[in-house]
């Protein structure tokens, strides 16, 4: 995919929230914006340049670093210093030799390993990097394992403590069947654990085209996981703690196979062990803004929630966000852009303990 056609499918999402309950089926819920006892604004502080990045795929912070997945100079990982913005090193070209890789289909760093995996489903194929050594050593540290997910399916590879949580779309043709499951917990062996196979959406076409762009993150004690949606914007919470149960469905936006007819909603999320931290739209339609060649702010609000799926904050910032990470419990970095898609690193002080 070119850097103009990534970034087009990478710049979606945010506002938040309708709680629902667990036990109603999907036909009987009801979609409504969510509403915030608490709202501010704040003014993003670049900690860099702009930077000639195409798409942030991902990033997070370990330790004194932003590590940031996005295709640059044609290679993908990139570590910044998170005081001055300086680019420290640069990893992973786009190729088919051992330490390369041509699609970035998942990304996950353990804060507190400093391990980065690089996922390649569609080649088979995951990256490991210890980003220290990364920087030490350069990309001979780089190990290239074999990697494969059932069929096509695959969206997302959590590792957890001692387990992976795997997480999969079902095409139309499997619905109702359990050859492929949603969610498929394994453990350090890679036997297989536990399965769930729960949508909040039962048309399967409606389904498909929603979870192909949705996005998830992991909470820092590996015990919850949080899924949101950009088509439509809806947002699932569940625990691994034992087995793979689901805690609450937030239902913010109806998505709808018209593109025309839904607004979008989550353009990335961001997990403490207390809190789930959104980049939220909820107030445009994404193909009537690719017509008429607009670029307005749209995903400028950090919606704040807690595992329950309930709001708590809603930040008003001055940028659209496009992926972010929390530090320390209080400092939100960015990879922000502005009308012209210009991207830039930012942070702002959050002042309280997340």
């Amino acid at each position: 995919m070119k850097p103009k056609q990534l970034l087009q499918a990478g710049l979606l999402t945010l506002l938040t929230i309708g709680i629902t309950g667990c036990d109603s089926s999907p036909e009987e819920e009801e979609y409504a914006q969510p509403e915030f006892k608490t709202k501010r604004i704040a003014t993003f502080e670049p900690i860099t340049e702009e930077l000639p990045i195409a798409l942030v795929r991902d990033m997070d912070v370990y330790g004194p670093y932003l590590v940031v997945v996005g295709y640059l100079d044609n290679q993908m990982v990139h570590i910044y210093d998170k005081w001055n913005g300086e680019l420290r090193g640069s990893a992973v070209r786009l190729g088919r030799a051992a330490n390369e890789i041509l699609h970035t289909d998942c990304v996950t760093l353990d804060p507190q390993t400093g391990t980065l995996r690089v996922y390649d489903f569609q080649n088979r194929k995951r990256l490991s990097m210890q980003i220290d050594s990364l920087l030490a050593q350069g990309p001979a540290v780089i190990e290239s394992q074999p990697y494969e997910l059932a069929g096509a399916a695959g969206r997302a590879a959590i590792p957890l403590h001692g387990k992976e949580l795997v997480i999969n779309n079902k095409a139309p043709k499997y619905a109702g069947t359990e050859m492929i499951n949603r969610f498929v917990l394994y453990d350090n062996q890679g036997r297989q654990l536990a399965t769930a196979d729960n949508f909040p959406i039962e048309d399967p076409d409606l389904r498909f085209k929603v979870y192909n762009e949705a996005y998830y993150t992991v909470s820092p004690d590996r015990k919850r996981f949080a899924i949101a949606t950009i088509f439509g914007a809806l947002l699932e919470t569940y625990s691994v703690k034992n087995g793979i149960e689901q805690i609450a469905v937030g239902r913010f936006a109806r998505p709808d196979l018209d593109s025309r007819k839904e607004l979008v909603g989550f353009s990335d999320l961001y997990a403490t062990d207390r809190k789930i931290y959104t980049a939220y739209d909820g107030v445009h339609n994404l193909q009537k803004l690719i017509e008429s060649g607009e670029r307005p702010l749209q995903y400028y609000k950090v919606c704040v929630f807690d595992w329950k799926g309930r709001p708590l904050e809603q930040i008003t910032t001055d940028r659209n966000i496009c992926k972010m990470c929390i530090d320390e419990g209080r400092i939100l970095y960015a990879a922000i852009f502005d009308e012209l898609n210009r991207f830039y690193l930012a942070k702002i002080d959050l002042g309280e303990k997340s």
